[in-house]
Parts: C-alpha cells; sequence; structure tokens
C-alpha cells in the first residue's frame, strides 16, 4: 500500500517508487513496462521502467457504462497473443490491446440474459494455461474458462437501438446472397440486417390480423434470389423499395390462394415452387406461368393418393439427384414425378432399418448423399444399399447426442453434422462417429432451439 519497490543487487537495498496503493501489476517484457491496478482512484495505469513516467489510462464510459467513479480494477494478466485482460470487482472482464490501448468489454454470460449473474461480475484471477485457454477465478461463481475453439457468437438484446433484437425468440433464419441477415421471430415479424451489426424491422401490410402475421415460421430465398416469408396468417413477398425492404401479399400479387395458406416450407425445384404447408399439404406452383396452380397434394382433394400419410408438411428437400423428399407429421414421404404423388418412402424404396419415428422434424444431405432425418426421438442417417434399396442408422442420447428431440440439421464443408436441440447443439463427426455437444457454457445462446 506503499507503492512499488525495486530490488538492487548491487547495492542490497531497495529503490521505492510512490505511486500509490497497488492492487495487483504484471511485467510485460516486450514493452519494458509494468502494468499497474491501483487501489485508489488512479485505476489502470503503466509504469516506464526505462524513463520511470507513469501515465494513467482512462477506460471510456462507452466501454465501461460507469457514468460515474472509477473502474474498480481487481486482477490483471497478459496472455501470449498480447492481449492483456482486466478483471473488476463487480463490472465484469475487459480486454487492453497495448498496441493501440483500446479497451472492450468480454461478456461472461450472453447480454441478452433476463437476469444478470453477478456472481461473475467480480474477477479475483485470471490465468493461462499451456493450450492458450484463459482461466478465471470468480467471487462466487467458481472458475470459468474461455475457450478460443469455441467461436458461437450470439446476436441478443441490446440497449442501443437497432443493435440487438428486440424479441431474442427466433423461428427462421436465411443468409440471402447479397448477404442480408434476415430473421424470422415469434411475436415480432420480420428482421432483416444489411450487414449483421445493425437490426431493423422489417415493415408489414396494413389491415392484417398482427398476432398471426407476427410470427415468421419459414424464410426462404428462391433460385432467383427473392425473398418469401410464411407467417402464422398468410405468404408474403419480400421487395426493396429504395433500398428498403417491405412484404408484399402473395395472394394479392399473384392472385393464389395456395398463398392463404401457412407455409412453413418452400422449395424452387424442377421448374415449380413447392408451398409445404402446416395443414394442408403440398401446393405445386407454375413459376413461369405467374405462379399458377398446378397441383395440390392432401389427403382429401382430387389428387391424393393412399400412399399420402399426412397433410402437415414439416420440411421439403431437393436432393442431389433431383428427388424430393418430404418430412411430415406421418413418416418420410418422396415426390413420386411418374404420377406427380407424395409417396411413404416404405412404399417407394426397400428399407433396411426403422426410424425412430414418424414425425419429422427436419431433413438435410451431406456431402456424400446421405438424408439425414430428425425426429423427437433421435436422429437417423438413411443411405444406399443399392439401387432402390436403403438403409437407416439411428442416434440417440446413448450415441452421445444432447437430446433426442431434433430441431435443425445442418452440414458444413468438413463432413460433419451439426444437429439443434431442445438442449443444446451437437457436432456429429462423420470420420470418427463421436459427438461433441455445445451448450451455454460454450456461447450457445439459449438451449432450445426452432430450426
Amino acid at each position: 500500500n506503499e507503492g512499488i519497490h525495486e530490488f538492487d543487487a548491487s547495492k542490497n537495498s531497495f529503490n521505492t517508487f510512490e505511486v500509490g496503493s497497488i492492487q495487483n501489476m504484471i511485467y510485460d517484457d516486450k514493452r519494458n513496462l509494468l502494468w499497474l491496478i491501483n487501489v485508489d482512484n488512479e485505476g489502470f495505469r503503466k509504469f516506464d521502467l526505462r524513463s520511470f513516467q507513469i501515465e494513467k489510462l482512462q477506460m471510456p464510459v462507452s466501454v465501461s457504462n460507469l457514468k460515474m467513479g472509477n473502474v474498480p480494477y481487481e486482477s490483471i494478466f497478459i496472455d501470449s497473443k498480447d492481449r492483456c485482460w482486466l478483471g473488476t470487482w463487480g463490472t465484469g472482464l475487459y480486454t487492453f490491446s497495448p498496441g493501440n490501448e483500446k479497451f472492450s468489454r468480454y461478456q461472461i454470460y450472453p447480454e441478452n440474459k433476463g437476469t444478470i449473474n453477478k456472481d461473475y461480475d467480480a474477477i479475483l484471477t485470471i490465468f493461462e494455461d499451456r493450450d492458450q485457454n484463459i482461466w478465471l477465478g470468480t467471487n462466487g461463481g467458481g472458475i470459468c474458462v474461455l475457450t478460443e475453439k469455441l467461436k458461437f457468437k450470439s446476436v441478443g438484446f441490446h440497449p442501443e437501438k437497432n443493435k440487438g433484437l428486440e424479441n431474442t425468440r427466433i423461428m427462421s433464419v436465411i443468409d440471402d446472397h447479397n448477404g442480408n441477415l434476415w430473421l424470422g421471430t415469434i411475436g415480432s415479424g420480420l428482421v432483416w440486417s444489411p450487414d449483421k451489426e445493425n437490426f431493423y424491422g422489417v415493415q408489414y401490410p396494413n389491415n392484417i390480423e398482427e398476432s398471426r402475421f407476427f410470427t415468421i415460421k419459414n424464410l426462404y430465398e428462391d433460385n432467383s434470389g427473392k425473398i418469401w416469408a410464411g407467417t402464422g396468417l398468410q405468404t408474403y413477398e419480400i421487395s426493396f423499395d429504395n433500398n428498403v425492404p417491405k412484404m408484399v401479399n402473395a395472394i394479392v400479387k399473384y392472385a393464389n390462394p395456395a398463398f392463404n395458406s401457412q407455409v412453413v416450407s418452400f422449395l424452387d425445384a424442377k421448374n415449380m415452387f413447392w408451398l409445404g404447408t402446416l395443414q394442408n399439404g403440398l401446393y405445386l406452383l407454375d413459376k413461369a406461368n405467374n405462379y399458377k396452380l398446378l397441383k395440390h397434394l392432401n389427403l382429401d382433394g382430387t389428387d391424393s393418393n393412399k400412399r399420402q400419410k399426412s397433410n402437415r408438411i414439416s420440411y421439403l428437400l431437393n436432393d442431389a439427384t433431383g428427388r424430393i423428399w418430404a418430412g411430415t407429421y406421418n413418416g418420410l414421404h418422396i415426390f413420386n414425378p411418374t404420377d406427380t404423388s407424395l409417396i411413404i418412402v416404405e412404399d417407394y424404396f426397400q428399407i433396411e432399418g426403422e426410424f425412430t419415428g414418424n414425425i419429422i422434424t427436419c431433413l438435410d444431405e451431406d456431402t456424400k448423399g446421405n438424408i439425414w432425418i430428425g425426429t423427437p426421438n433421435g436422429l437417423n442417417k438413411l443411405s444406399k444399399l443399392a439401387e432402390g434399396e436403403l438403409i437407416v442408422e439411428i442416434f440417440t442420447e446413448t450415441d452421445g447426442l444432447a437430446s433426442n428431440f431434433i430441431k435443425g440439421i445442418s452440414h458444413d464443408f468438413n463432413g460433419n453434422i451439426w444437429i439443434s436441440t431442445n438442449v443444446g447443439i451437437s457436432k456429429f463427426d462423420t470420420k470418427n462417429g463421436n459427438f461433441t455437444n455445445f451448450n451455454e457454457t460454450d456461447g450457445v445462446l439459449g438451449k432450445n432451439f426452432t430450426e
């Protein structure tokens, strides 16, 4: 509490520098500096060991969010990547770049949490292990580890207008060919971001039943770059007016009652536009003829067939061979081009094995042509055995899956299969057959996913 003291070995004595009461300090061998944390109002300072000059470094209010008083620094550490980590007593974790002397806030917990967990706001000590992971000792929250390999970036609530989401209940997401990000919410309509940093609500048409319209069930970009939105009310097309998007009622524009359905899956394939609906089966529209209705496949209509088992379409997929798959709430179906009908796959292929359930929540095709099928009871892989013969392989929690309730499936260029569930995200490594699970502790925003 009386400054810092340098031991002079040649004189066997100390030299004292009166720089106030020091809470913590660290030596910067790259710059021959001491970075100091003071107990008093001096806060965070650097002490040049060549000139013995000291300089105070003030964190901007825009970073600290403290309008009165100094930042209550508690701990400091410089890691192997030349990042200076600053732990505080009660205001969380910050980073400081010694090169440009810029401060930034580091969110340990996702900032859109309904209640801030104060246990993580007091950082008592900071340490880096041999794998370059940063470890934090907290006052009540235990130990936190910040792992470089986990790079989930979340967008949630932000106090500044248009910098975050007013509604974080997201039902559908697409990233279009122009780099625009589109988010369909539950209760707040459509959100658009041209740069993935600023978020804007999209204007909706007048004279609508807002409570139903505001739930965006599905978003889709067709082959021509047009964006479609299936809502709880009907179907809309997105158009731009002076670079500002707006929603256009597809029923009015194309005079087709098919757009009056709750569309939960769109597909642009075989010169047709496919509408998979929540209750009314599947519509096939002629794109070249102003979206004229070509055929309506449902259980009750004139085009019905005994091999279609459900009107509730959950997912449409066009595979690499041109086959159209339809997930329903009563089995996996495939489109039969011979008679333009939907057929349950067991009647179309010879299949070895059984699916984990009849309710199909999602579909995906990997780089090897395998079809991955999600159900509330597990994950299914459908592979080709021979011409007309397929085999089903199932994966559940006992194999390492985070949860059996599959909400969405996608694949990356490395062949990994990514699965969203009701308790987090799983990654399946197809090379070694292992699952890796991610949740809120890894930076994933929430547990329960919609796709």
